[in-house]
């Protein structure tokens, strides 16, 4: 109960705090009813489709969790505890990148500027490799450590602990697709095509049933996982195709040298947490306040390894380019 309060605060307070902002830029939010407004038709009209393509993950969610139901108890905990651990970079980063996307897409969109439109593309994919690679590769190792510091207490036994970071490792998979997919949906809502994400999005949900099916079977609840993972890949597929195919986005050059460097920076990255991470064992024994204390030393640490890996192999923000 006390955790439904504190979200319910929390939106109420977030609430306020942007009608605040919206009033100190001067535009009111006073009601005014008509239907029959151009402008109000057509938010209507491009809202439901836009609405559905941009749930795609979550109505994948929605179906491994119902399926999940059927499996032994757990099972529903298991893919919860994880999900909540992918949805944090998605949230905190994806999304921030999709924000600032949409308005300067819709701009260049509107003055029919292709290439500045694609090169702000160009330019949130190049942000989004640089930190969602690692934090794939971060999430994936450090997944039986992270699910024992946040949850493993109380009820939660070792097993539970073990059978959700396999779910983890598992959607950690599917993470830097969904980034993508955060910003190449605002390449098609720009220019107010809601059609094409929405049949990208069903057949992403029907690819991710297809699997759930094929994978539950052998694998359980980590089938689950593993099948939205594909999913949300072959979705970001077919959106990055789709935007290639309209000649809407072109890859600016340098992209091959811009992946290696960041490959070679991950790998040194994944050695520095094998090498500095204690046995899962140790952590086992260790209280909250000490597995909190590490598992942030680790992160920053990796962290610090990675960034000073990227400038001695020579990426610079020249190599990210510029925003728009």
């Amino acid at each position: 109960m006390a955790l439904a309060v504190a979200v319910t605060l929390g939106g109420l307070m977030q609430l306020v705090y942007s009608v605040w902002g919206i009033n100190r830029l001067g535009f009111s939010l006073r009601p005014k009813l008509n239907w029959n407004h151009p402008g109000v038709t057509k938010v209507l009209h491009l809202m439901a489709p836009a609405a559905l393509a941009a749930s795609i993950v979550q109505v994948n969610l929605m179906i491994d969790l119902a399926i999940a139901s059927f499996l032994e108890t757990g099972s529903i905990s298991w893919l919860y505890y994880s999900n909540r651990l992918v949805e944090f970079p998605l949230g905190v980063f994806g999304v921030a990148l999709a924000t600032v996307l949409l308005p300067n897409l819709s701009t260049s969109a509107a003055a029919g500027d292709v290439r500045k439109f694609s090169s702000t593309i160009d330019w949130a994919l190049r942000w989004a490799t640089m930190i969602g690679l690692p934090a794939v590769a971060g999430l994936i190792i450090l997944s039986d450590e992270m699910i024992l510091t946040l949850f493993g207490y109380g009820a939660i036994t070792e097993r539970d602990v073990l059978m959700s970071s396999n779910s983890l490792s598992a959607y950690s998979m599917g993470l830097f697709a969904f980034i993508m997919i955060k910003i190449f949906g605002p390449g098609y809502y720009a220019r107010q095509d809601m059609r094409t994400p929405v049949k990208f999005g069903l057949i992403a949900i029907g690819i991710n049933l297809v699997f759930n099916l094929l994978l539950v079977g052998p694998l359980g609840h980590t089938g689950l996982a593993l099948a939205t993972a594909v999913a949300a890949n072959a979705n970001a597929l077919m959106l990055w195709r789709g935007l290639r195919k309209e000649k809407i986005y072109a890859p600016t050059e340098g992209w091959l040298y811009f992946l290696i460097r960041i490959f070679i920076a991950v790998l040194a990255m994944v050695g520095f947490l094998f090498y500095v991470a204690p046995p899962l064992s140790a952590w086992i024994d260790w209280s909250f306040g000490a597995r909190f204390f590490y598992l942030c030393l680790f992160v920053l640490g990796s962290c610090c390894v990675y960034f000073m890996v990227l400038l001695l192999v020579g990426v610079r923000k020249k190599h990210v380019g510029q925003f728009g």
